[in-house]
């Protein structure tokens, strides 16, 4: 027994001689707050609410002590290159709802063409994002999703609204493609003693 409290005595030196050691490190580095950490832009503070991702062991963290590992990374700044969209140069637009009775009855008139947009009489603007190509024919998307074709040639907007039926059908059907086998082979061969063909 005097061995073990000897033992025991000699831990409780060492560990008052760790504290002490554990505050003179801490001393030697200002702490900070998420906050701060935050504002120096290191990237572990991203989506942090209270603590960062290195809280417990980074040297800069108010949070952790006796930590040696200092733990800041400056996060990369995303570079975001301009996108360059074409120039449509189109007078009016139509959406394929437009037609009935074999007649085309409402088109817009673009008022103004921005580098991003375009912007009809009705105020509605079409983001040159959405711009996608089919053939050689070119449809643009407002905010909701509607697709607009240019109708400067009247004559040839049913072939425009054909291109995108073709579109649609081959999407669809390459789509059930990929889901059939898997729907096919789920099904079971019988329900109730009764085959099913």
């Amino acid at each position: 027994m005097d061995e073990l409290r000897s033992i025991h005595e000699q831990i409780k030196s060492y560990n008052a001689k760790i504290n002490e050691l554990t505050e003179r490190m801490d001393e030697l580095v200002p702490k900070h707050d998420l906050a701060y950490c935050r504002e120096l832009g290191c990237k572990h503070t991203y989506q942090c609410k209270d603590f960062c991702h290195c809280h417990s062991w980074c040297l800069r963290s108010k949070w952790s002590h006796g930590a040696w590992r200092d733990c800041y990374e400056p996060a990369k700044k995303p570079v975001k290159l301009p996108t360059n969209y074409p120039t449509l140069g189109w007078k009016q637009v139509t959406t394929r709802g437009m037609k009935w009775d074999g007649v085309w009855h409402h088109f817009w008139k673009v008022v103004k063409e921005t580098d991003k947009t375009l912007i009809l009489d009705d105020k509605t603007q079409l983001l040159k994002s959405t711009i996608y190509t089919l053939e050689d024919c070119t449809f643009i998307k407002n905010r909701m999703g509607s697709t607009y074709l240019c109708a400067d040639d009247p004559e040839t907007l049913d072939m425009q609204v054909i291109l995108m039926d073709v579109a649609h059908k081959e999407w669809c059907e390459r789509n059930s493609r990929l889901r059939s086998p898997e729907c096919y082979n789920s099904l079971p061969s019988e329900v109730n003693g009764m085959k099913l063909d």
